[in-house]
């Protein structure tokens, strides 16, 4: 096993419950285990997630490859789910309630399973990613839970979709498109973020302004 991996996910899963405990103590609360607090939530949570992830790092190989198309379909029907049935929370229809008392966000087991199939179908001897019907499948398989996640309005999780392209480069993805997502997922933020400010003329956005400025030069 990789300890020295396992030794800096203990580290951050640490510091992420620490800072979950700094950003919703109250003044006088002492109790941090207790379930009704975030923070204790989050602590029972941690304890479940080396429960499972014990039990998964049990199963043999042979289980994901044999079940990672079926899981990644799952993860799919679970973000349409959400999208159809979801409470609206702060903007977003990201997270299921199950049993009153416990949320699920599915965007989150989507990345396990979007990472599981890519690794299937990449394994494959007919696999050649300088073809553009392998190239369109990988595209395919990323792309479809990203829509999925941005009709949601949870766009943050779906821009961690584009390290997948990280992975497609290394494998001998031409650096063009590598560079073309980059831009695209630097034109989308700038957009976004200054897209309300006006220039003083009153009628141009800056986010426009910006990158059509990008664009250009």
């Amino acid at each position: 096993m990789d300890w020295w991996t396992i030794g800096i996910y203990l580290i951050l899963v640490v510091i992420g419950w620490l800072s979950v405990c700094g950003a919703s103590y109250d003044y006088g609360e002492i109790e941090f285990w207790d379930y009704s607090t975030r923070a204790g939530k989050q602590f029972v949570w941690i304890v479940g997630s080396f429960g499972i992830g014990f039990v998964l790092l049990m199963l043999e190989d042979r289980f994901y490859d044999m079940f990672s198309y079926i899981i990644y379909l799952v993860m799919i029907l679970l973000l349409i789910i959400t999208l159809l049935f979801a409470s609206e929370v702060k903007g977003s229809r990201s997270w299921l309630q199950l049993g009153g008392w416990i949320n699920l966000q599915a965007a989150e087991f989507a990345k396990f399973g979007t990472a599981l199939v890519l690794a299937k179908y990449m394994s494959q001897y007919s696999f050649n990613i300088n073809r553009g019907k392998s190239m369109l499948v990988v595209i395919m398989l990323i792309l479809l839970p990203m829509v999925l996640i941005i009709m949601q309005k949870e766009t943050g999780s779906a821009l961690v979709y584009f390290a997948f392209f990280l992975m497609l480069y290394r494998e001998g993805m031409p650096g063009i498109i590598l560079f073309s997502g980059v831009c695209a997922v630097c034109y989308f933020v700038v957009s976004v973020r200054f897209g309300d400010l006006y220039m003083s003329d009153g009628l141009t956005s800056i986010g426009e302004f910006a990158v059509l400025s990008m664009i250009l030069f």
